[in-house]
């Protein structure tokens, strides 16, 4: 089921050679060209706009000024190269919101003028369509898709719990989250929670979640007040 790409993540992930973390593009020109190898003359695998989210993949004892960068972009694509180090920001590096809690259901974080809560719910399949593959003589059945999407938490198996609602609240000013940037993930561990608060008015809400075997990172981005996209990586799993 999983990529080439994805399954090398994985190795890589369990000998403890890489540990990812998440960033942004930092760079006056709006992009940056993600390159081949770890020098300025290597040759251009792709591009990454102001906009958007990618994983390092960083080894601890590499002095480079070059990290290497995955940014997945759905349907088993990704872009997969080196960034100068000059030219990104880590989540990590911004400011965060240190006032947060979590049960089993939910989780929550708030400061003088933010507020976020996320909620899950148990996962009833008769309530939604459950897709199966056909059998065959070397594979068992799994699930493929849930409601025509594909699945967020689990490797195949029915999830148990499902995020059933994201709310922020900004100065007392309910924040629109569409359903759809919620409503397809699973197996949400509500401890993982960091709130980063970026340049620009930008929010991000960041969240890992697994079955134990379906790992992903989920991050909602908000910006100048209203919710602007979602960034979703399992390139660990």
């Amino acid at each position: 089921m999983k990529t080439p790409i994805l399954i090398l993540a994985f190795a890589c992930f369990l000998t403890g050679s890489y540990a990812q973390s998440f960033a942004v593009i930092n760079d006056k020109d709006g992009y940056v060209n993600v390159r081949k190898d770890k020098n300025i003359n290597s040759y251009v695998v792709g591009k990454l706009d102001i906009n958007s989210i990618f994983g390092i993949w960083e080894q601890g004892d590499d002095k480079s000024d070059w990290v290497e960068i995955y940014s997945q972009l759905g349907d088993n694509k990704g872009i997969q190269g080196y960034i100068h180090k000059s030219r990104i920001k880590f989540l990590s590096s911004f400011n965060s919101i240190k006032n947060v809690h979590y049960q089993d259901n939910f989780c929550s974080a708030k400061n003088d003028s933010i507020k976020i809560r996320i909620n899950s719910s148990k996962f009833i399949a008769k309530a939604h369509r459950v897709k199966y593959n056909k059998p065959t003589n070397n594979e068992g059945s799994y699930i493929e898709s849930i409601d025509n999407k594909p699945i967020w938490g689990t490797d195949g198996e029915l999830p148990k719990r499902g995020i059933s609602l994201v709310s922020v609240i900004i100065k007392g000013k309910a924040i629109q989250i569409p359903k759809s940037a919620f409503n397809d993930l699973y197996e949400p561990r509500f401890s993982t929670l960091n709130v980063y608060l970026g340049i620009n008015n930008t929010i991000y809400i960041e969240l890992d979640n697994s079955d134990g075997a379906g790992y992903y990172t989920g991050i909602w981005v908000i910006k100048n007040g209203h919710y602007q996209k979602r960034y979703i990586d399992n390139s660990e799993a």
